[in-house]
């Protein structure tokens, strides 16, 4: 398959299965979810953990520590709910790494090492250091209150 031969249709994905329009989608959650769930005869041909990041500029974090705080807790949350191990040499990001590495998109002194520190933040250990307080381990917070 070339690229020039996929079609963008995050929408229609499950429809376009049921009425047979596509023989195969690639999504991320929870649109694969509910296709299997619908669909027993679906078949996931392929799994993997899906990664994201968190931006935020300096002068946000310095205006709004507390509501800075709390975005990094969701998104600690997340990675605990994912139960990722992403961040591992042979995880998702590990294994894109070397990938990337020997397609020569990443320059091939570049250790993966100074990429995993990179990827670490002052804000994260905080969070993680009262993981009471961002209720890291609760993962609908909405339904406690």
């Amino acid at each position: 398959m070339k690229e020039s031969e996929i079609r963008l249709i995050v929408g229609e994905l499950i429809g376009a299965m049921e009425n047979n329009r596509i023989d195969a989608f690639s999504a991320w959650e929870p649109t694969v979810s509910a296709a299997l769930s619908r669909h027993k005869e679906f078949k996931a041909i392929h799994r993997f953990l899906n990664s994201n990041y968190l931006y935020q500029t300096r002068q946000f974090a310095q205006q709004h520590p507390d509501a800075s705080l709390q975005i990094h807790a969701s998104f600690v949350r997340s990675l605990h709910w994912m139960n990722a191990s992403n961040f591992k040499r042979d995880g998702f990001l590990g294994r894109s790494f070397e990938f990337l590495k020997n397609q020569g998109n990443i320059p091939a002194e570049t250790s993966w090492e100074k990429i995993r520190v990179a990827l670490d933040n002052k804000m994260v250990k905080a969070v993680l250091a009262d993981t009471a307080k961002y209720r890291l381990d609760n993962f609908y917070p909405e339904l406690d209150e």
